[in-house]
């Protein structure tokens, strides 16, 4: 396990986002419960698109 710094781009803003990179992991990506509290998306459970407002 290592860590990256990851772009991620909403709304014409850039945020870089401190990363673990998990190699066995099935999942894109995982946002933190504290990401998640300061940004509060709408999350689409059956798309599975995150919505920032």
């Amino acid at each position: 396990t290592h860590t990256t710094v990851i772009p991620l781009e909403y709304d014409g803003k850039t945020e870089n986002i401190p990363a673990r990179v998990l190699p066995t992991a099935p999942f894109d990506m995982v946002l933190g419960r504290s990401w998640l509290k300061r940004h509060n998306p709408n999350v689409d459970w059956v798309t599975g698109i995150i919505t920032l407002n």
